[in-house]
Formats: C-alpha cells, structure tokens, sequence
C-alpha cells in the first residue's frame, strides 16, 4: 500500500515535471511571435511627403506587400490585411495620415 502510494506520487511528479517543460516551450515560442509583433507597422515619419515617394519607399521594404495610394478622406474596406499597406494623400499628393500595415 505504502509502496503503491509512492510509485503513484513518483508518477504525478513526473507527469507534472513534463507540464512544466512542455509550458516553459511554448513559453518560447510566445517570446518569438512578441518579438516577430514588433515589426514596424506604422510608418509616421512619412507624413507630409508625396504619395508616390512614401510608396516607393514602402515598396522597397515589402516588395511583397501590396501599396495602395488612396485620399485620405475615402470609403475604405474595414478588412485587415497583414500584406497591405495604405498611403492616405490629401489633394496635394502629400501623405496625411501614417501610412500602417492593414
């Protein structure tokens, strides 16, 4: 009885060692993707130059990304997009609001 009692203790020790490890690696996979969440995705020091300048410079950065240049004031879709990057002008051609990834 006393034996039993010892090898199941043993058993949820080592169950809970294994919890701990398998937390402590998901743990780092978290500190990746807060590390990956820290890419730049605004983009206010393009403010007050042309449209076409902040989409060139954008399109040097994320030659992937589509770079759209629309108004400022224009009706958008609300969907976010992680491969979309929108150049708000003003009717100027300059940029009015920070550009952001969505």
């Amino acid at each position: 009885s006393q034996s039993n009692f010892i090898m199941r203790f043993f058993h949820l020790l080592f169950l809970l060692s294994l919890l701990v490890l398998i937390s402590g690696a998901s743990a780092g996979g978290v500190e990746e993707g807060e590390i990956m969440a820290e890419q730049k995705t605004e983009f206010p020091e393009m403010v007050g130059m042309s449209g076409e300048e902040a989409k060139a410079q954008l399109e040097s950065q994320f030659p992937s990304f589509q770079i759209d240049i629309v108004p400022w004031d224009a009706m958008l879709t609300m969907d976010y997009r992680e491969d979309r990057i929108r150049v708000k002008v003003d009717d100027n051609g300059k940029v009015k609001k920070a550009p952001r990834v969505g």
